[in-house]
């Protein structure tokens, strides 16, 4: 019997007996468990379990990498479209301040237009008053010139005190700060106002010749002087507003020139004319020269601290018109020349006010106190 056995597993097949072969080897390979138990290999539904949950894992991660992805651009286009606000808003403001500035320069050139007009139409009209209210004489005989000119004043003076009321009603003020009242940034206002200044000494370098033969040279000789001095301390006041100076005593010297030089005026015009009876021939410059001191007499306010601006105005507005009215009389060409620039000299001063002027706030009106509740 046993040897029939054994001759059974030697004549069984090659696979067979590999199996016998590699089983030991294959029990031998098996991993240990720390105990000493052989670990059971892993099977196919626990790997693919294994490579699900990985896949879940790195999908999680993914989606929480999209979502912060989503959040960070959310975030920027939260953040461009504030800046887009803010950038609109900007130019917005820009072109509100843009407008703003149009209709300032529009208003101050309109004003700045009608005295002019005023002044050119008073020309015109103070010399038909000269050629046909005086006589060969050089006396005044009735002519109804001598109602419409001074009347055409009159009107002049309502037109420029209307230009104020209508300020006032709509809450607009000049202010009292001298930089505030006469600041001007445009180069073109500043080539003006030098250029004013440089008529007025080219009036003066004038006068100082033409007048030799003149009784009252040594007079004249001193209102060029200060006609001179006038014609640098004027425009250089306003370039003083243009750059911002607070230099209060450079200001308040550079104010009074003007108002000496037409205060000298006034006395040589006096002198001149003590014994001349016909009024008509030297009342209007004398009003003239009146309404110039009192202009430059208001600006100084500024720079002193005593400012009246609605006052200043006024006055700016009503002598320069007075001054080119007179060009139409006869005098000396460096007279006439420093009316000229004291005419330009005024119109600025003028100018640079209406250009800033300022919106009032509205007072809040006061709640009597009656013991009564009131609803806003």
């Amino acid at each position: 019997m046993q040897n029939d056995s054994m001759e059974k597993l030697n004549n069984a097949p090659d696979g067979a007996s590999e199996m016998r072969d590699e089983t030991p080897e294959t029990q031998a390979e098996a991993p240990e468990t720390s105990d000493g138990a052989q670990e059971k290999p892993k099977s196919v539904m626990s790997l693919l379990n294994e490579a699900l949950e990985q896949q879940r894992e790195s999908a999680e991660t993914e989606g929480e990498v999209l979502v912060k992805e989503k959040e960070a651009l959310e975030q920027h286009r939260a953040a461009s479209a504030r800046q887009k606000e803010e950038q609109e808003k900007l130019d917005r403001e820009l072109e509100a301040q843009k407008k703003e500035t149009r209709r300032k320069l529009k208003k101050a050139l309109e004003i700045s237009l009608y005295v002019a007009g005023a002044g050119a139409f008073g020309v015109f009209l103070r010399w038909l008053q000269v050629m046909i209210a005086f006589n060969d004489l050089g006396l005044v005989d009735r002519s109804a010139f001598n109602v419409i000119f001074p009347g055409f004043i009159l009107a002049a003076a309502l037109v420029f005190l209307r230009f104020l009321s209508r300020d006032e009603r709509q809450r607009l003020y000049v202010p009292e700060e001298f930089v505030a009242a006469l600041k001007n940034d445009y180069q073109l206002f500043s080539a003006v106002n030098w250029l004013a200044g440089l008529i007025v000494l080219a009036g003066a370098m004038a006068l100082l010749s033409k007048s030799e033969t003149d009784k009252f040279v040594r007079f004249l000789r001193i209102l060029s002087a200060m006609a001179a001095v006038s014609a640098i301390s004027a425009p250089l006041l306003l370039e003083l507003a243009h750059q911002g100076s607070e230099r209060r005593g450079l200001l308040c010297a550079a104010s009074l020139p003007p108002v000496a030089l037409f205060a000298a005026w006034l006395v040589y015009l006096y002198r001149s004319n003590s014994i001349n009876s016909v009024l008509w021939s030297y009342v209007p410059e004398m009003v003239a020269v009146s309404a110039a001191m009192f202009a430059y007499a208001r600006i100084a306010g500024f720079p002193f601290g005593t400012a009246r601006p609605r006052r200043a105005r006024f006055d700016c507005m009503i002598g320069a018109a007075l001054c080119l009215t007179c060009l139409a009389d006869g005098r000396y060409l460096g007279m006439q020349l420093m009316l000229f620039g004291t005419a330009l000299q005024l119109i600025l001063y003028n100018w640079a006010m209406v250009f800033n002027l300022r919106q009032a706030k509205a007072k809040p009106k006061a709640q009597p106190n009656d013991g009564f509740e009131r609803l806003n």
